[in-house]
């Protein structure tokens, strides 16, 4: 495939013609529009099917997630939460939303299990007897 194809494509998507009036109206109108089928289109290629494929570790695997970024540091949880409390001093870190697969509750114990490798190889004390 040519590389012009992608040129043209950002062009068209980006609105950089040179039109005016009626014609710049609807090519905007067509841009926003493409804008709002791509998200879902994105969500459910990737969040909705590779992701079910892909099983690094499941709590990973939720909406929004990025199952190649394993775990932050506890100051970077911090700085990040600095800076959002900066930028979007009334908005909410929520840890479940409409499109969760898993409650919060199965996904903190496996996140937390994964933590303790050894624990699940150990024998539970009901089987020891």
């Amino acid at each position: 495939m040519s590389a012009t194809v992608f040129s043209f494509l950002e062009d068209v998507l980006l609105v950089r013609a040179d039109e005016e009036g009626d014609a710049r109206a609807e090519h905007v109108r067509f841009a926003l529009r493409f804008q709002q089928l791509t998200g879902p289109v994105m969500a459910k290629s990737v969040e909705d099917t590779a992701f079910y494929r892909y099983h690094r570790l499941v709590c990973l695997n939720e909406v929004g997630g990025l199952p190649s970024k394993f775990g932050t540091r506890i100051e970077e949880f911090h700085r990040q939460n600095a800076d959002r409390d900066r930028s979007w001093p009334l908005s909410m870190i929520t840890t479940s939303t409409h499109d969760t697969k898993r409650g919060e509750d199965t996904s903190a114990r496996i996140a937390v299990l994964s933590e303790m490798p050894t624990y699940g190889s150990a024998p539970c004390a009901a089987s020891a007897s």
